[in-house]
């Protein structure tokens, strides 16, 4: 990438299918506070996990294109999803695209005893066999099992992620107890929705099981990229954040205020996302 493109105070570009990349954002907040954020959701198009490889790749695409045109100098993609393809995305020349697996999967294997790491993602991140793939990758001898959990996401989109959500709940004692039975000690939450709803994994898999979660791990790797690649900024002020999404605004202002803690309505602007070619 050619840093000549990009000044220091150029935004961080993050992108999900809906508000579950809110986690990475959160995380990356909370530790390059002095950095300019844009957030994109495509809330129209929510799930991404559900839809086949090649409508997959093609929305990733107008994703980062979109990042690209407001001058974003790094991109952030902030979708388990997207991220098992990244490896077959065609390379952006303007700007690099970092995922949220390879980082999560190092933590992963370096937090597993048993060397039985179980993940939780969406139908097409399991499909894609990407999780397995960068664990043994790292570590051979691990052993991975993969769950697609296509209930969750829809779930966690209404904003109803609360404890007594019936509903959630069930859905989460069923994928857990399928890892669970395969004795895992480690669960990789392999979709950035699922940090947002973390208390309720933790609390239904039990304190021996490690939960690695994807939005904090993906934020300190890109903390690391962009000093090492000296694309941190140079300012010294809290950094602003602005807000684009493919579908209601008012829906994913409401959503974001429960898992961001502000009221962020002011920031929030509507997109077509389908002209970014």
């Amino acid at each position: 990438m050619d840093l000549i493109e990009h000044n220091f105070c150029s935004p961080i570009g993050i992108f999900d299918s809906g508000v579950g990349g809110l986690s990475v954002l959160k995380a990356l907040k909370n530790i390059l506070k002095s950095e300019n954020y844009i957030y994109f959701g495509d809330t129209k198009r929510v799930p991404y996990g559900v839809k086949s490889k090649e409508t997959i790749l093609e929305y990733a695409k107008q994703d980062i294109n979109f990042l690209v045109s407001k001058k974003c100098k790094i991109v952030v993609a902030a979708c388990g999803t997207v991220s098992s393809y990244l490896n077959i995305l065609p390379k952006n020349s303007s700007v690099d695209v970092i995922g949220v697996i390879a980082p999560t999967c190092k933590v992963a294997v370096n937090s597993t005893k048993n060397k039985k790491i179980g993940v939780m993602c969406t139908e097409a991140a399991a499909k894609s066999g990407a999780y397995k793939s960068e664990i043994n990758k790292i570590d051979s001898s691990c052993q991975v099992f993969t769950i697609g959990c296509p209930k969750l996401v829809p779930i966690i989109e209404t904003g109803n992620i609360y404890e007594n959500n019936e509903k959630l709940i069930f859905a989460v004692k069923k994928y857990v107890d399928m890892l669970l039975s395969q004795n895992v000690d480690t669960i990789i939450l392999g979709c950035t929705h699922y940090p947002l709803i973390k208390d309720i994994i933790k609390k239904v898999s039990g304190k021996d099981i490690s939960i690695i979660d994807s939005g904090e791990e993906t934020a300190k790797f890109v903390k690391e990229y962009i000093q090492k690649t000296n694309l941190n900024t140079k300012n010294s002020k809290l950094g602003k954040c602005d807000f684009f999404v493919s579908g209601c605004e008012n829906q994913f202002s409401s959503n974001a205020k429960l898992f961001l803690k502000e009221d962020i309505s002011d920031f929030v602007k509507k997109v077509h996302i389908e002209d970014e070619k």
